[in-house]
């Protein structure tokens, strides 16, 4: 099926087709592979490689790594001088915190809606 016969027929770049002969279908990827069929689309299990360098993945990463990092030196390194600095509040500890939030924010979507998969991830290697 060609380019130009999947956008006359409705189908996305991501879709498979089922039912066509010599063609996989949804549940035949789903048993070959562990791929999710959701809306008509197929997406990688939760831990596999795709999921791994889906750029959520690094972002959460990133603002687990700062976050962790910020909240510690804020709860046990901060002094008078930092506080009276900003007002009396401890910046860094409420900076890390919120990052950790954002952390867990990218991750639970990231869990929520793996990255999709291309049918040429899942058919045959």
């Amino acid at each position: 099926m060609g380019n130009n016969d999947m956008r006359k027929s409705g189908m996305g770049a991501h879709e498979v087709n089922v039912g066509r002969k010599g063609e996989q279908s949804a549940s035949q990827g789903n048993e070959l592979r562990g791929a999710q069929v959701r809306g008509g689309k197929l997406r990688h299990p939760r831990r596999s490689v795709a999921t791994a360098l889906d750029l959520r993945a690094w972002i959460a990463a990133m603002f687990a790594t700062f976050g962790l990092m910020l909240a510690c030196y804020g709860a046990f390194f901060v002094t008078e001088a930092d506080l009276a600095k900003a007002g009396g509040l401890n910046l860094d500890l409420w900076t890390g915190v919120g990052m950790l939030v954002a952390a867990a924010a990218f991750f639970m979507w990231l869990m929520a809606r793996p990255p999709e998969a291309e049918e040429s991830t899942l058919v045959g290697t």
